[in-house]
């Protein structure tokens, strides 16, 4: 997947990718922590 997604470090929510759903963060109360891994379909 080739879309690109801004992902703020305070987010509150989970980000989920808009071309394949992959979650890309996850929010911890304070920064968020991006997943590891490849976003891919």
């Amino acid at each position: 997947c080739y879309k690109i997604t801004t992902v703020f470090s305070h987010a509150q929510t989970v980000v989920l990718c808009v071309g394949c759903s992959t979650v890309l963060c996850q929010p911890t109360g304070g920064k968020a922590r991006l997943t590891e891994g490849k976003c891919g379909i």
